[in-house]
This record gives structure tokens, sequence and C-alpha cells, in this order.
């Protein structure tokens, strides 16, 4: 069995965007996708009260697993909340759809 390993760092923070909490991501082990439901509702949490989630000093493991499920722009603050969903940047008129 693996030690205690560290993926990250989690910082959510209020409407005013002060920091109300800090915390280490950490286990055993391998990194499932456990410590990414943790975070998709930590971020849901705060957004309910107008909050933020950021996550910082990610390990590549938990870089890889955020960015499959979605998450990775939206809590390490990569602003992909800008485009609207189905949209295409670069789309003309007449284009065939891909």
């Amino acid at each position: 069995m693996s030690g205690i390993v560290a993926w990250g760092r989690v910082v959510i923070s209020d409407s005013a965007g002060r920091r109300v909490a800090s915390a280490l991501l950490v286990g055993k082990g391998s990194l499932d996708l456990a410590a990414v439901d943790l975070l998709a509702r930590y971020r849901l949490w705060a957004r309910r009260f107008g909050g933020s989630v950021e996550v910082t000093g990610l390990s590549p493991e938990l870089e890889g697993l955020l960015e499959l499920v979605g998450l990775l722009g939206q809590v390490c603050g990569q602003a992909e909340g800008s485009e609207e969903v189905g949209v295409e940047k670069g789309m003309e008129p007449g284009d065939p759809s891909a």
C-alpha cells in the first residue's frame, strides 16, 4: 500500500473573492474519481453561495482526470465559461456541420 499522496490544494472563496477555506487534497495510493466527485461537490456548494473553488499545485494524475471529465478549466482558473455550450468558434453560415 502506498503512503499519503498530495494531489493539489483546494481554495474556496466567497462571493467577494475572499478565501474562506483552503486544504490539501490528499489520499492513499492511486487517485480515482472519488476525488473529482469531491471537487465537483465543493464547486457546487461554493457556487450556490456565490463563491468559487480553485485547485492549485495539481498533480499530473488529478489534472488528467479533471480534463477527462471537463472540470479542469472550471477549477483551475482557465475560463471556459465564456463559451456557450454547443457553439463552435469560427463557424461561418453555410459551413457543413462536423
